[in-house]
């Protein structure tokens, strides 16, 4: 039950925006939602974050994108 909402509420959305728009926010509000969980971890964890990391992790996430639009098409 819980897994097709999903689908439903992605039809949903495609009435208001574009495959890409609702992707984009999708990949956003999972971003935002990790979030804190990932800054708690560092916190505790102590570890100094390697400088390309961002950038490395930046670039996943827009490959994950770019990937995710090019299946809706």
């Amino acid at each position: 039950m819980i897994w097709g909402l999903a689908f439903l509420f992605q039809k949903t959305a495609m009435v208001h925006a574009s495959p890409l728009q609702f992707t984009a926010a999708r990949c956003l509000v999972a971003a935002l939602v990790l979030l804190p969980f990932a800054w708690r971890e560092h916190q505790a964890d102590g570890a100094v974050v390697p400088r390309g990391l961002w950038r490395m992790t930046g670039l996943c996430g827009a490959v994950l994108l770019v990937a995710a639009v090019l299946q809706k098409h």
